[in-house]
């Protein structure tokens, strides 16, 4: 059986990977902000808070 893309796991995988690389990639000395990672990867900062209260009730 394939696994839905869009499976609350998924969501948790990519909220957690998102996290790490928000806290922990240095731009400029600073931790990137929720802005600028969204902006990088195409996603609307409303779509990243759906996908970390996805992470976080899992």
């Amino acid at each position: 059986m394939k696994s839905n893309p869009a499976s609350p796991s998924h969501h948790q995988e990519l909220g957690d990977y998102l996290e790490i690389l928000r806290c922990t990639q240095l731009v400029q000395g600073k931790k990137l902000t929720i802005k600028i990672l969204c902006s990088s990867a195409h996603m609307s900062t409303r779509t990243y808070a759906k996908v970390k209260k996805e992470s976080a009730r899992i």
